[in-house]
């Protein structure tokens, strides 16, 4: 097989890269792009949004070196869901493969293995791969992704659970016409993505380590990221749910109840005791009739939110500040 390095005109992919403030990863990043080995064009496209570290500068050192990198630079921050809309719109590719700028790809074949399924199997719209996630502050709170995931999903299994990390996927460019008009307010983009991708054809899984994504200090496992991920999260879906109605209703409304029961958790352990009430009261007249544990966690903490001297000794009194193994569903 030969392979090359060249810009097309018409390239088979166009690889796109986010990013903002990442000065410390972008580099890896982009190298983990150029050392990519196929026998077909592409293209490749870096959206900054204005970031205010050393980001904008290391991207343009790339851009001068390799001219037919593709930059978006943002005049001022437009945020994530903007920029993501600019970048995702840009492409030009039949196929694209989409990461953010922290993430890096290991497998020097990454892109011909996919590309090559993809131009072979038509009636497939995504693939993707394990990756290995990688805690920054913690390294036994990594893990790899993905374990017994089956080889070929549809559309859905993706509304059981978005099991796509972005760095590993590649799907095909232009499945569907416009954006929907919620789109740019939605604040995640990428399941959003996938499953308007999924409408049209099935999803196949490659059981190859090939990529690695990075979870940083504030993150998901930290309460104030938790939760703002919870918030974020259950927005999205809420879109996805009316868009896609009535397929895959019951299981948007399953996750919608899952995200309202974490934010009474961490809404509770973080003293914002009225929040605590507000989840509670939203979602467990749904999650009674699901698990009984779960049922009886949430009610002990509503009814000490009533009491704050009450709250604080019980949370002193646990070894793990915020159990979210107590929510089953």
């Amino acid at each position: 097989m030969k392979f090359v390095k060249t810009f097309m005109r018409q390239p088979l992919v166009s690889v796109c890269l986010i990013t903002y403030n990442h000065e410390k990863f972008i580099a890896q990043a982009i190298e983990s792009v150029l050392m990519q080995k196929v026998n077909f064009g592409w293209e490749f496209i870096i959206a900054d949004d204005c970031s205010t570290d050393r980001t904008r500068e290391i991207i343009k050192q790339y851009k001068a070196k390799h001219p037919f990198i593709k930059l978006i630079l943002q005049e001022k921050n437009v945020g994530p869901a903007q920029n993501f809309d600019d970048l995702i719109k840009s492409p030009t590719g039949k196929y694209i493969a989409y990461f953010e700028g922290d993430d890096y790809w290991t497998d020097s074949l990454k892109l011909q293995k996919q590309v090559d399924f993809l131009e072979a199997n038509p009636d497939f719209a995504i693939c993707f791969h394990k990756v290995g996630v990688k805690c920054e502050v913690d390294d036994e709170k990594s893990y790899i992704s993905n374990q017994n995931q089956k080889e070929i999903t549809t559309f859905e299994d993706l509304t059981v659970k978005n099991y796509i990390h972005s760095l590993s996927c590649v799907f095909r460019n232009n499945l569907f016409g416009d954006f929907p008009e919620w789109f740019k307010e939605s604040p995640l983009g990428d399941y959003p993505l996938h499953l308007l991708n999924a409408m049209h054809g099935k999803i196949k899984f490659f059981d190859d380590l090939m990529g690695v994504y990075r979870v940083h200090q504030g993150g998901i496992w930290s309460l104030q990221g938790r939760e703002k991920g919870s918030l974020d999260f259950m927005k999205t879906i809420e879109f996805c749910k009316n868009h896609f109605a009535p397929r895959g209703e019951e299981e948007f409304s399953k996750m919608i109840d899952e995200s309202l029961t974490t934010l009474c958790f961490i809404s509770f352990e973080n003293g914002k005791y009225k929040d605590c009430r507000y989840y509670y009261l939203k979602c467990i007249k749904s999650i009674w009739r699901r698990n009984l544990r779960t049922t009886l966690n949430l009610t002990v903490r509503f009814l000490l939110s009533y009491s704050p001297n009450l709250s604080r000794i019980f949370r002193k009194l646990r070894t793990n500040s915020t159990t979210f193994s107590e929510v089953e569903f």
